[in-house]
C-alpha cells in the first residue's frame, strides 16, 4: 500500500509540474479546499492522503485487537500530522481548516444538522464546542494516551457532562431565547428526520412548521396528562388515545398518509405506545418517553 501510495504521489507531483496544482484537485477537492491557494491545497491533500493511509496500516496491523502500544503509535501518528499542518498553514488557514475538517467540525455537523446557524453562530459554537472536545476528549477516542495508558474516560465523561451543561447556559445567554429555542428543536432527532423527509419530498417550510407543531402539541398535552394526578388510570388512557389519534391525523393531513405513516414509525412511534402508556416524560434533545403501567402484583 505504501509503495503503491509513493507511485501516486509522484505521478501527480509530475501532473503538478506539467499542467499545474490545479490539475491533480477533482471538483470536490476544489470545493473542499477553496480557503486555500491551489498549489498549497494540493499539498495539504497529499498530506492528508498520506495520513490516512498510514493510519489504515496500523489499524490493519491491530487486526482489532488494540494494544498500549498501538494507541501510542496512533497518538504519536497524530502529533506528526498536528505539526506538519502546522508547519503548513498559516494561522487564519488553519482556523479555516479548522471550521471546514477537524473532528469538532464533523461532531458539530451531526448534531445540529436541522439548525440553520448563521457564520458567525456557527464560528461561536465551533469555538465552544473545540473547547470542550479539547479539554474532555470523547470516550470514544482511541487515540487519548497519557504516558501509554488510556485515560480514565469514566471521569472524563462525568466532567465533560458537567462542561456541556455549563456551555448550553453560556450558548443559551448567547444565542437569545428565540434562537435558542430554534437550537434545541435541530437537535431533536424527530425534528431531524422531519428535514430529511422534506429534503427528499420537496415539502415546504409552511408543511414542516405544521407537522411539528402537532407533534409538539401532542408533546405537551400527554405531558400535562401524565402529571395530573387527579386523574384515574383509565381517565388516562383514554385522553392518551384522544392526543395520539389527533396528532397522527393531523400528522397525515400534513405530510400524506404515506410520509406521514413513515415519519410516525420512523420518529414518532411513542405516539402508537401512547394508549398504553402510564407516565410520559422527556430526556435528553427531547426524546419522548412512555412508561408501560407496572403489571399486577401476582396473588399470594
Amino acid at each position: 500500500m505504501r509503495e503503491l501510495s509513493e507511485l501516486q504521489q509522484n505521478a501527480e507531483e509530475q501532473m503538478g509540474r506539467l499542467f499545474g496544482a490545479d490539475s491533480i484537485l477533482n471538483g470536490w477537492e476544489k470545493t473542499l479546499y477553496k480557503f486555500l491557494p491551489v498549489e498549497k491545497a494540493a499539498r495539504l491533500r497529499s498530506m492528508e492522503s498520506d495520513y490516512r493511509d498510514m493510519r489504515n496500516l496500523i489499524l490493519q496491523e491491530m487486526a482489532g485487537f488494540k494494544t498500549a502500544d498501538d494507541t501510542a503509535r496512533l497518538a504519536l501518528l497524530d502529533k506528526e500530522r498536528e505539526r506538519d499542518l502546522l508547519a503548513l498553514l498559516t494561522p487564519e488557514e488553519r482556523e479555516a481548516y479548522e471550521l471546514r475538517h477537524s473532528l469538532t467540525t464533523i461532531h458539530l455537523k451531526n448534531k445540529t444538522t436541522a439548525f440553520a446557524m448563521t457564520e458567525d453562530e456557527y464560528k461561536m459554537l465551533h469555538a465552544m464546542q473545540r473547547e470542550l472536545d479539547e479539554k474532555y476528549p470523547s470516550p470514544s477516542s482511541e487515540d487519548v494516551v497519557t504516558g501509554g495508558v488510556t485515560l480514565d474516560y469514566a471521569k472524563i465523561f462525568a466532567a465533560r457532562r458537567e462542561a456541556e451543561k455549563k456551555m448550553e447556559e453560556q450558548l443559551k445567554e448567547s444565542l437569545g431565547a428565540e434562537r435558542y429555542a430554534d437550537y434545541e428543536r435541530g437537535m431533536r432527532k424527530d425534528y431531524q428526520s422531519l428535514q430529511a423527509a422534506a429534503e427528499r419530498f420537496n415539502l415546504s417550510a409552511e408543511t414542516v412548521s405544521r407537522t411539528y407543531d402537532a407533534r409538539t402539541a401532542a408533546v405537551d398535552e400527554a405531558v400535562r396528562i401524565s402529571d395530573d394526578k387527579s386523574l384515574t388510570a383509565e381517565q388516562k388512557k383514554e385522553k392518551y388515545e384522544a392526543v395520539a389519534g389527533e396528532a397522527i391525523e393531523k400528522i397525515r393531513a400534513s405530510l400524506g398518509n404515506e410520509i406521514g405513516d413513515a415519519y410516525i414509525n420512523n420518529s414518532l412511534g411513542w405516539l402508537k405506545e401512547l394508549p398504553k402508556g402510564d407516565r410520559v416524560s422527556i430526556g435528553q434533545n427531547g426524546a419522548v418517553r412512555v412508561t408501560q403501567p407496572r403489571p399486577p402484583a401476582p396473588r399470594k
